[in-house]
């Protein structure tokens, strides 16, 4: 699984949360890893990924209007948004499949996350990832925020 998401970026200096900006970037999903690129062209260049993230027990969470996706391991939290609130909710049942696995297998394998059950949890690890504190019926915002740099 591959694309374009937002991501927190806190800055060079680590800012506080409430000053950080949303920069968009190329994520991939394989082999039990997350990584993002500058853009889909780094991705598809062989160069090596900006960063890289191990998604084996990780807790993955779903939230707000418009909605975001945390991702937290260990002291490690990633924070990303994506065009529509369809496209984020896939991200995180593809990532909670790797996570609750334990395997490196890609995420087109298995069963459909839904048939696994549901949750109101508000931090998942043994359940598919719902949103919370946001109505369904509203929509989530039609472009991704942010901009090129990080």
């Amino acid at each position: 699984m591959e694309g374009p998401l937002a991501k927190m970026s806190l800055g060079k200096h680590r800012l506080p949360a409430r000053f950080g900006h949303w920069d968009v970037r190329w994520f991939a999903l394989h082999e039990g890893m997350l990584c993002y690129y500058n853009s889909e062209k780094d991705a598809r260049s062989g160069s090596p990924p900006k960063k890289t993230f191990s998604v084996n027990g990780t807790s993955i969470s779903l939230y707000g209007e418009p909605p975001v996706l945390t991702v937290t391991k260990d002291e490690h939290t990633l924070k990303l948004r994506a065009e529509t609130r369809k496209i984020l909710q896939t991200w995180a049942d593809a990532l909670l499949a790797v996570s609750l696995s334990g395997s490196t297998h890609n995420v087109d394998e298995g069963p459909p996350l839904s048939q696994l059950g549901s949750s109101s949890s508000h931090e998942l690890q043994s359940a598919p990832v719902t949103p919370r504190d946001a109505p369904p019926s509203k929509a989530a915002s039609g472009a991704l925020p942010g901009g090129n740099s990080d």
